[in-house]
């Protein structure tokens, strides 16, 4: 039988809560297959979903207590975690929460590959929420189709209306969309033998890095179902063309705020800075439109951005990830 710890204190307010049934109530405490723990001290669930990398709340609930009432929730908490203050007189928070035995309150993470079942409506696994994220896809394409360049490098090519192409794809869900939380923040990969592009995290309009992470997935899409037979190599430089140009597009602000990071993320971005403030008059770019320099806007110092790409594809470890499926003439920095 279940035993939970229980509060130290009791509840400082009336608490909207409703115990499970023995049906619904949950088999073990912790839930099993955890992939860590978070000691609870203040505020609510949205730190512990940021920990666990996931971008809906409701996951992180859901593993915990297999529920997606919230008046079930609160019992939980009080019972399981320790909670029993309040911020809006309704439902718990995590500020002082101890429990029985005197030990700090503790909720756990899901594993990275973990996802709520389907019927839990408000949890990322519910078919709903898939078909919100592809809607959203399909505006964030049709807006990056009016306002980004074509885009060229080698045999790949990514024309401004083939974001309306994709776009058109998804809507017909002739490509799928689905997030895989096993994915970093903003990491993506269309997998073409599935006609599917996996994504990290929700795809959102008002999120930049969204449109970033489209874009550059968008590339892969057009190419694939245009049976252009291309680098590898190549390829992943234009959908990173695309990446950093779609960002700069949509939020100079946050571009900076990439280029701020210096290393890695200032190699990728510092091209599409270069475009919105330099050569947005191209209406298409290729890789060696950037072979020039510029001043960087945050260190001040004159940079290349196409000498940058190819430096953040060599440290990215693209070439050694990629070289059993390029072609023998392949040359990285053509």
């Amino acid at each position: 039988m279940l035993s939970l710890p229980g509060a130290l204190q009791k509840p400082t307010f009336q608490p909207k809560w409703r115990r499970p049934t023995s049906a619904k109530m949950i088999k073990a405490w912790p839930p099993t297959g955890a992939a860590g723990d978070h000691v609870v001290t203040e505020g609510g669930f949205a730190k512990v979903a940021k920990k666990a990398v996931r971008n809906n709340v409701w996951d992180v609930i859901i593993f915990n207590f297999q529920t997606e009432v919230p008046r079930e929730v609160n019992w939980y908490l009080h019972h399981a975690v320790g909670c029993w203050m309040s911020k809006d007189k309704m439902n718990f928070c995590f500020d002082g929460a101890r429990t029985a035995d005197g030990k700090l309150g503790r909720v756990y993470l899901p594993p990275k590959d973990w996802m709520p079942p389907s019927y839990f409506k408000r949890g990322s696994g519910f078919g709903g929420q898939v078909d919100q994220h592809a809607d959203s896809a399909v505006r964030l394409l049709e807006r990056l189709a009016v306002r980004m360049p074509g885009i060229y490098h080698h045999g790949t090519q990514l024309p401004a209306r083939a974001y309306r192409t994709v776009a058109d794809l998804i809507k017909r869900r002739d490509v799928g969309l689905k997030i895989d939380p096993s994915r970093g923040l903003y990491e993506a990969e269309y997998v073409a033998d599935e006609k599917r592009i996996y994504v990290g995290s929700a795809v959102m309009l008002s999120r930049p890095m969204s449109y970033g992470v489209i874009a550059n997935e968008a590339t892969h899409v057009f190419n694939h179902y245009r049976s252009n037979t291309t680098n590898a190599y190549h390829e992943e430089v234009a959908s990173s063309m695309a990446d950093s140009i779609a960002l700069a597009c949509m939020s100079e602000e946050a571009t900076l705020a990439r280029l701020r990071e210096g290393g890695l993320m200032d190699k990728l971005y510092f091209a599409g800075w270069v475009w919105v403030n330099h050569l947005s008059w191209r209406r298409n770019v290729t890789l060696e439109d950037f072979n020039s320099f510029y001043d960087h806007p945050i260190t001040g110092e004159r940079r290349n951005p196409k000498n940058d790409f190819l430096e953040y594809h060599k440290l990215m470890g693209y070439i050694l990830k990629i070289r059993q499926y390029v072609y023998n003439e392949w040359d990285p920095y053509a």
